[in-house]
């Protein structure tokens, strides 16, 4: 729970890079979803 909104962005920005931290000193990688749109002529 956090007072405020302003306090809710900084928690989860905290949050989340203590996890990516985290994760790549583990070698851990996040893979970024993609997606391949082929068009047909």
């Amino acid at each position: 729970f956090v007072s405020s909104f302003d306090v809710k962005l900084d928690a989860t920005d905290e949050a989340n890079t203590r996890i990516y931290n985290a994760l790549n000193k583990a070698g851990i990688e996040i893979p970024f979803p993609h997606m391949d749109v082929r068009l047909k002529k």
